[in-house]
């Protein structure tokens, strides 16, 4: 290890800009491409249109669409539950209310448990 010149004792700095500097680019790189690998191209997703209220469990007495339109009526947002994982849905939601309670097809992006929605559509039937 490198000695400061007329102190032996106190050891020589490492040049610290250089290295704070490839710190920095190594940060930068690493945000870019994460945030590009977060963005997501859109794809198709189908499940039952719920909230975040209810997610499977609806109030007794009601149908799943009524239960579905009675939580949006009071806050709760619009989710789809896809198996057992529940997606909160943002984005273009207009035509959500059509499938409350009902399978349907929820094409956006999607990033952790959101998708930002871009078209609602039935479900293709079986041929």
């Amino acid at each position: 290890m490198g000695r400061f010149p007329g102190n032996p004792k106190r050891p020589a700095l490492v040049n610290t800009a250089m290295t704070w500097k490839n710190v920095t680019r190594v940060f930068i790189a690493c945000t870019v491409l994460m945030l590009s690998a977060c963005a997501g191209k859109p794809r198709t997703f189908t499940g039952t249109v719920t909230t975040t209220m209810c997610k499977d469990n609806h109030f007794a007495g009601m149908t799943a669409a009524d239960c579905v339109r009675k939580c949006v009526k009071n806050g709760s947002p619009y989710a789809l539950l896809v198996g057992d994982k529940l997606y909160v849905l943002d984005g273009n939601t207009t035509g959500l209310d059509a499938f409350a309670g009902a399978t349907a097809n929820v094409t956006g992006t999607s990033r952790w448990n959101k998708i930002h929605v871009s078209s609602v559509s039935a479900p293709k039937s079986p041929a």
